[in-house]
């Protein structure tokens, strides 16, 4: 037992050296960080048009960069308008608007866009080391199971790495675009929903892994693990529907297996969605091994 966890171990150390050595990590963390800094870039153009607004309102100099009049659109409500329909309730409301401001869009903005990247990602696990034979040479030396656990590791690792990569994305944009913006509080808060995030993307992570077992031919992979993922969605969508409400029993049989049914619990202040973040990393591992029945008979 031991063996093999210092097996897993060993691989996920030199998969996450190699996706360095070889450029992969850094084109993974630039694009989610062009992302979550494209996302952030294009809510302070709607802050600046409602600030203008408000000047306008107030008879007041319009600003030439967001950020000067925030507490004048809390005052009236406005952002409220944009973050209720994100936070589902006034509790979390009045939590999300002591943050700043660009915390909870790049909070849910990650939500619908990570899980992609970690399919993506995921699909590179095995499939390309399968195509051309080098997963042999790494067989030799260790089982299947810890080769394929060490790289599910591996690439939860470089997940992580883009993930607090991304979170500087978004506060580059605070630092740079705006004004009158706390840039320590930006970066203590951004980093705080960091582990929440990364957790979230694990179990597509592991779909992704699971595709890259059936094939050799990561495109094939991708498309997928893309449709995998997909699926969850429409999935979650159909137990949320009225057709969901008529059917509560399987509700509540098949939302737990799914991400979607955790994610609303890990936004909120304190500690407590540590418990539906460890189902989700849980539901990552399960994930990756769903193609395991036949990646370990599979003739490599």
């Amino acid at each position: 037992m031991l063996g093999s966890l210092r097996d897993a171990g060993l691989i996920a150390w030199f998969h996450l050296r190699r996706a360095l050595r070889t450029r992969s990590a850094v084109v993974l963390a630039l694009a989610n960080a062009l992302i979550a800094g494209g996302g952030a870039w294009f809510f302070t153009r709607v802050l600046l048009e409602l600030e203008r607004a408000a000047a306008r309102t107030l008879r007041v100099p319009e600003t030439k960069r967001p950020g000067a009049m925030l507490d004048t659109l809390r005052e009236q409500d406005q952002l409220s308008d944009i973050l209720r329909p994100l936070v589902g309730s006034d509790e979390l409301l009045e939590w999300a608007l002591q943050l700043p401001v660009l915390t909870p869009i790049h909070f849910w903005l990650a939500l619908g866009v990570m899980p992609f990247l970690a399919v993506a990602l995921g699909a590179e696990t095995v499939a390309p080391d399968v195509r051309d034979r080098s997963l042999r040479y790494e067989l030799v030396r260790t089982g299947r199971l810890e080769l394929l656990l060490g790289r599910f590791a591996g690439q939860a690792l470089l997940l992580g790495l883009a993930t607090v990569v991304a979170a500087g994305g978004t506060w580059l944009i605070s630092a740079t675009v705006m004004v009158q913006q706390p840039l320590l509080a930006q970066a203590a808060s951004l980093l705080g929903l960091t582990p929440r995030l990364w957790l979230w993307a694990l179990p597509f992570l592991g779909l992704g892994v699971a595709a890259s077992q059936l094939t050799g031919n990561v495109n094939v992979a991708r498309a997928l693990g893309l449709g995998a993922a997909l699926a969850s969605w429409i999935g979650f969508g159909i137990l949320q529907s009225p057709w969901g409400e008529e059917h509560p029993v399987l509700v509540d049989l098949v939302e737990p297996l799914l991400p979607q049914g955790w994610m609303m619990d890990l936004w909120g202040p304190g500690l407590g969605w540590w418990s539906s973040g460890l189902v989700l990393g849980a539901l990552g591992v399960v994930f990756a091994l769903l193609a395991w029945p036949v990646f370990g008979r599979r003739n490599l």
